[in-house]
């Protein structure tokens, strides 16, 4: 039994390696030792292990069932189908499920009166996560703190257990289309942590959270970059000399889009002249699944570009488009490598990818390209609401929505690089999608939050629901 006197017991489970960088590497808990006793955890499926910190009490990893996380899979996408109506985001990706005859279950299980006694049904039969359990019954946790996108099926096994404990639940989004895009939170914690005033706004929209239960904390992952020391010393880590031709970063997608092609034009555009002297660094997303139809990247033979050497052991070993290969999701270079390779370059071109945030950060300008192959991408730019303000009300974001024009956009993009009141404006505009105070850290937000909730603490003004001048997310759709 704790004492009067004891610290606040506080477990964070981390499911995935993708967590340990986000979160750990970006030191998004250092201030919790200070004011709890923190207690942490992995799931089985983490290869990485957890890193000894002073105040830190590491606890036996939770095990997992793949045929329990197969059917919370089927009802994430049913609560998509059951949110679509919240989301244009969600009503494409319903859209983009195969066949009408392959829509059909998702339809009549999603419907009003039928998707509550869906959901309540297999979760009663699914019931709790016994290993879980015994965790939470071992620590006593009087708060339980988890990152999530909203309905996978660790994050409802934590608020399973703990709301059957009387735990306090603390989430934190960790993802910039989490909240448009993975269906209806089926279960709600007591506090939602968002990046910025949007998030917050979808978070209204899209899961009918009330004000009180969003706290706008800003992104961990995003924290470098609010540290003037830090980004002193990658600017002088991507320092170049002057004879070195300037570069351009080609951000690949996860999935959906072409990307040999495009570098193919950029490669023939410079060696014709078309464009000026670049040299063109690619990097795969991280998670890219195969392009089947595209050849491995060495046999195209460029001459201009590069593979960025963060990622180029992961996929220039083998082919990287064969259909037999595997998607690594446990792959996670490190984060603090971005800020450097964005002060070395003068454009990113994307199809807006989280890395399009962290280039507005740094002030470089950002060319978006729209031409995906997968039918429910192609209106993207226009409805993703996540998107909408990087493509309406940031400067220095260019979006090509026609493949004829892209080395036009490109020229665009080198002109947006040598505007020096450029990289002030992209900062102040993004304010409302990235939150961030210059007084305090995610980690110091993040602790006040938890004393928020454990009751310490008086509702915090600056984490509070969207400001009045926040744009309507509705209001951004065409």
């Amino acid at each position: 039994m704790l004492t009067e006197t004891a610290k606040p017991r506080v477990l964070i489970g981390l499911p995935s390696d993708i967590f340990l960088r986000n979160f750990v590497e970006t030191k998004a808990f250092t201030s919790l030792s200070e004011r709890f006793e923190v207690f942490w955890f992995t799931t089985e499926a983490v290869r990485h292990a957890l890193p000894e910190l002073p105040g830190f009490t590491r606890v036996e990893s939770c095990k997992i069932d793949p045929r329990r996380d197969m059917i919370r899979y089927h009802l994430r996408w049913l609560a998509v189908f059951a949110g679509r109506s919240r989301s244009r985001l969600m009503r494409l990706k319903a859209l983009s499920v195969g066949s009408r005859r392959e829509r059909w279950p998702y339809t009549l299980l999603s419907a009003p009166g039928v998707w509550p006694i869906t959901d309540a049904l297999v979760e009663a039969w699914l019931g709790q996560n016994q290993s879980l359990a015994a965790i939470f019954d071992a620590v006593k946790p009087d708060v339980a703190v988890f990152p999530s996108q909203g309905n996978d099926s660790f994050a409802i096994d934590i608020m399973k257990v703990a709301k059957s404990r009387r735990v306090h639940t603390v989430m934190l989004n960790y993802n910039w289309d989490n909240m448009g895009s993975k269906g209806a939170m089926r279960i709600k914690p007591d506090r939602l942590c968002v990046w910025g005033e949007d998030m917050a706004a979808l978070a209204r929209q899209v899961h009918h959270l009330r004000p009180e239960q969003i706290r706008i904390i800003g992104a961990a992952q995003f924290q470098q970059y609010f540290d003037p020391e830090q980004m002193a010393a990658a600017s002088r880590a991507a320092a170049q000399s002057p004879q070195e031709p300037p570069r351009l970063l080609f951000a690949g997608a996860s999935r959906g889009h072409p990307e040999a092609r495009f570098l193919k034009t950029l490669d023939e555009a410079i060696e014709t002249h078309r464009l000026p002297a670049l040299q063109i660094i690619y990097r795969p997303h991280p998670w890219r699944a195969p392009r089947p139809h595209e050849n491995p990247f060495h046999a195209y033979g460029y001459r201009h570009i590069t593979m960025d050497r963060q990622v180029a052991g992961q996929f220039m070993v083998d082919d990287m488009n064969a259909p037999t290969k595997r998607v690594d999701y446990t792959f996670a270079p490190s984060i603090a490598y971005n800020a450097e390779l964005l002060h070395s370059i003068r454009g990113v071109i994307t199809p807006l990818s989280t890395l399009s945030l962290e280039a507005a950060l740094v002030g470089v300008p950002v060319l978006a390209i729209h031409f995906p192959e997968e039918r429910w991408l192609k209106d993207a730019l226009d409805n993703f609401e996540h998107l909408q303000r990087m493509c309406r009300q940031v400067p220095g974001v260019v979006i090509c929505r026609e493949e004829p024009r892209f080395l036009e956009a490109v020229r665009q993009l080198l002109e947006l690089g040598g505007d020096p009141t450029l990289p002030a404006r992209m900062r102040e505009a993004i304010k409302p999608i990235l939150y961030a105070d210059g007084a305090t850290t995610y980690a110091d937000r993040l602790a006040s939050v938890i004393e928020e909730v454990l009751g310490k603490r008086e509702n915090l003004s600056k984490m509070q629901e969207p400001v009045e001048s926040c744009i309507p997310v509705e209001g951004w759709v065409r």
